[in-house]
């Protein structure tokens, strides 16, 4: 069931009149699928530090939970708010089973399941207990992942987005966008340094001149998959496309001028855990004063 949905969807992205990379873009961020992508293209978004946009990750998997919440909100106009939560959950869960359950989908899924849980039964809780609640149960279900590179990648960065709070004034502009970047990026440092041995020092670009169009990207996308006749929407579905692979040539380039090339690390396993318990620790002292200073106002 799931390989014959996965199939169908592949074939509508195939039948949309999109360039090959756009096509390719389309395959990796709705379907988490990289083989249409060129080893140029692959190569280019890894020297960058942008692999992550080439597939699908908890930021697509949010951005999905928003589209099925409200394509579904009739059920909440009727009264059926329990039913509406359940029935979005549902979905979003069938999507992540359809895609081969890559970590990332599957640790946002549960992350987001596990808040619908505790809205229904009205126990509200916290971001770093639902993610630590998600690691539990995924290690629990296979405690070898923990040794995988993508399982540290994905709890490590949105574990450092989670210790650095922001309100939701400040989520929205550009310190807010480059905070959240930047503390993905240090959280993920010591696991990318100890198996890649590169640090990508321009990846915060992306926070600022990538993310942002990301989200409105995945809705023209899925817009598109669903009702074709909306053609126009293919101009700024390839924009945004080729935007990102631009963003992606100029961070390339501008390492190279800088440093003459990528800043490579060769750390130790005890070297990476001490870099990260000063990492976090920093982190913990950054998110500590800001919610002080939060008290003051």
């Amino acid at each position: 069931m799931d390989n014959q949905s996965f199939n169908i969807v592949t074939s509508r992205i195939d039948s949309l009149d999109l360039t090959p990379r756009t096509n390719a873009m389309a395959h990796g961020l709705l379907l988490g699928d990289k083989q249409y992508f060129t080893y140029t293209e692959k190569q280019e978004m890894r020297n960058a530090g942008m692999s992550h946009i080439m597939a699908v990750s908890g930021l697509h998997i949010g951005i999905l939970f928003l589209v099925i919440y409200l394509a579904l909100c009739p059920l909440r106009w009727f009264g059926q708010l329990k039913l509406h939560r359940v029935a979005v959950t549902a979905i979003m869960w069938l999507y992540v089973l359809m895609i081969g359950s890559p970590v990332s989908a599957v640790r946002a899924a549960l992350m987001l399941s596990l808040a619908s849980v505790s809205w229904v039964f009205e126990r509200y809780t916290s971001g770093i207990r639902l993610l630590l609640s998600a690691a539990v149960i995924m290690l629990v279900y296979d405690y070898r992942q923990l040794m995988d590179v993508g399982f540290q990648l994905s709890f490590l960065a949105t574990l450092g987005i989670l210790l650095c709070p922001l309100d939701h004034q400040k989520s929205q502009s550009a310190m807010g966008l480059l905070q959240i970047t930047l503390s993905a990026q240090f959280a993920t440092m010591p696991v990318v340094a100890y198996f890649f041995h590169v640090v990508p020092l321009m990846g915060w670009i992306q926070g600022l001149l990538v993310i942002p169009l990301m989200s409105f990207l995945v809705y023209c996308l899925l817009l598109f998959l669903l009702f074709p006749m909306l053609d126009f929407l293919s101009y700024p579905i390839e924009w945004i496309t080729d935007w990102i692979f631009l963003v992606a040539d100029v961070t390339s380039r501008m390492e190279n001028w800088l440093l003459g090339g990528q800043f490579a690390l060769y750390p130790t396993w005890w070297e990476a855990m001490l870099l990260a318990i000063v990492i976090f620790t920093v982190l913990l002292t950054i998110g500590e004063r800001q919610r002080q200073a939060c008290r003051y106002y």
